[in-house]
C-alpha cells in the first residue's frame, strides 16, 4: 500500500488503520404506525485514521501536528492569508505489481495528536512515531 497527504512528500508507513464510517439511526414513529419503531438514517461518524512508522529524520508527521497547534513558525497558508492546516490524503492498495487495486480518500484532515512510543534500550525493536488525523469523511474511490 502507499500513502499520500497532500502538502507533503510521499510518506512510507508501517501500518494504517481507520478507514470506518458508521451512521448513527433515528428511530421515528407516528401514533397510528404499527407498534415498531421506523429506522431513519442519522449522522454519519469517521474514525480517526492512524499512520505508524519509524521515526525518520526530517519530521514530517511533528511538522503536519505543528501546523495545528502554531508552535513552530507559520503553516499552511490558503492564499488568503489565514491558516491553513487542513490537508487530503490517500491510502492506495496495491498488488504484487504495484497497480492500484482499491483506493480511500479522506478530507478535511488534520493532525490530531502525534505520538512518539517508549525508548527501551532491552527492546528489539524500532522506534515508532504515530499520526492520529482527524478528518470529515473517507470514501472509497476506486
Amino acid at each position: 500500500y502507499k500513502v499520500v497527504i497532500e502538502k507533503f512528500a510521499p510518506i512510507g508507513f508501517t501500518e494504517v488503520s481507520g478507514l470506518e464510517s458508521e451512521t448513527g439511526n433515528i428511530q421515528y414513529r407516528v401514533g397510528d404506525d404499527p407498534p415498531r419503531f421506523r429506522q431513519i438514517p442519522g449522522l454519519t461518524k469517521y474514525k480517526e485514521i492512524d499512520l505508524k512508522k519509524g521515526i525518520d529524520t526530517d519530521g514530517t508527521l511533528q511538522k503536519i501536528r505543528n501546523a495545528v497547534v502554531q508552535v513552530d513558525g507559520p503553516n499552511f497558508d490558503d492564499g488568503v492569508g489565514e491558516p491553513d492546516f487542513r490537508f487530503n490524503g490517500f491510502v492506495y492498495l496495491m498488488d504484487k505489481s504495484r497497480v492500484i487495486i482499491h483506493a480511500w480518500q479522506w478530507i478535511n484532515g488534520w493532525g490530531k495528536q502525534h505520538v512518539i512510543d517508549a525508548f527501551n534500550a532491552e527492546a528489539e525493536a524500532v522506534a515508532i512515531e504515530t499520526l492520529h488525523i482527524i478528518h470529515e469523511g473517507v470514501k472509497q474511490i476506486k
